[in-house]
């Protein structure tokens, strides 16, 4: 018999033993199962690290929103455009979402937990009007798209420097710009849980500031605003229905 596990002058079976048991024959060379094993461990490694780094060396593909469709889900891909919604923030389960548009459409961007934390602590999270570079994966239902992101590094933010500008010239021909505006506080409402409207008003005119209880969350600063107060807001300008408003 050719075996390895079979005595070549008997032709017993011997299993793992060295030598026969039965006629005292010895057995040819014989590889270690602990080699055989270490070898598998190695190779194994190997293959891992060799696909680790083709992972990392590997350019993101950069698709435009309006692409994205049923095909491309769970693919790993990097969208640009500006920020087009408020980010909204439950601090109870860490999900933070935000929306972005380029000039093909609108998606939805989340992240969770960890990658939430990660991204408060480095500062990462736009805001309304702040151009945005994110990579992760894409969730495509039917006639919905969203993406995740998995590597907080893979999310940046450019915010322009805000223009100073009195509040009698603000329109919505300027939605999305980030200006500076003074003036005073001339009355505080809640339209509705969750929302505070500060109406601040200087000598050209009078505009809303719309302070989100998600902004509070994020900031950690919950302002105190009483009427006739003198106020100085940086803020993106916003639009609610026919009306410019703005959103710190």
């Amino acid at each position: 018999m050719s075996s390895t596990s079979h005595c070549p002058s008997c032709g017993r079976y011997v299993g793992p033993h060295a030598a026969c048991p039965y006629c005292g024959a010895r057995m040819g060379r014989r590889t270690s199962m602990r080699l055989v094993k270490l070898t598998v461990v190695l190779l194994a490694t190997v293959g891992l690290v060799s696909l680790w780094t083709v992972a990392i060396h590997t350019e993101i593909p950069t698709v435009t929103i309006g692409q994205v469709g049923a095909t491309m889900n769970l693919a790993y891909v990097r969208v640009m455009g500006h920020c087009s919604r408020s980010p909204s923030y439950d601090p109870r389960s860490g999900t933070l979402s935000f929306w972005i548009a380029d000039d093909s459409g609108e998606i939805r961007v989340s992240s969770y937990g960890a990658k939430t934390r990660a991204l408060m602590e480095e500062r990462r999270v736009p805001a309304l009007g702040d151009e945005v570079a994110v990579a992760g994966t894409l969730r495509v239902a039917e006639d919905f798209g969203a993406l995740t992101v998995d590597v907080p590094e893979h999310l940046t933010i450019s915010r322009a420097d805000p223009v100073d500008r009195a509040i009698g010239r603000i329109d919505l021909a300027d939605q999305f710009e980030r200006v500076r505006v003074r003036g005073e506080v001339r009355e505080v409402r809640e339209p509705y849980q969750g929302l505070m409207l500060i109406t601040l008003r200087d000598a050209s005119g009078a505009i809303d500031v719309a302070l989100s209880e998600d902004l509070v969350a994020l900031s950690g600063v919950t302002p105190t605003i009483t009427v006739g107060d003198p106020v100085e807001v940086v803020a993106a300008i916003s639009r609610y229905g026919d009306t410019p408003q703005l959103v710190p």
